[in-house]
């Protein structure tokens, strides 16, 4: 599921591949990682330092870490 659409990347949260720690995924030509959304350090892949910066600058606001945990937690509850 796309969330958000950066400058220069997008920000999704799959279903698929169900793992903690809650995070969302960074894709743009450059990059191609996931964040933790509590820290928002980088989990896994690589993630341009451009890319890092603006995805950090817009998910360190308060309601948008609350969103992505929000999302995260509705896409991953198991019945």
């Amino acid at each position: 599921m796309q969330v958000v659409r950066l400058s220069n990347c997008k920000i999704c949260i799959y279903v698929r591949g169900v793992h903690p720690p809650p995070h969302f995924h960074v894709r743009g030509p450059e990059s191609n990682g996931s964040i933790v959304i509590a820290t928002l350090e980088q989990l896994a892949g690589k993630v341009s330092r451009t890319d890092l910066r603006e995805v950090r600058d817009w998910a360190s606001e308060p309601n948008i870490m609350a969103l992505l945990l929000e999302v995260w937690r509705r896409l991953h509850e198991r019945d």
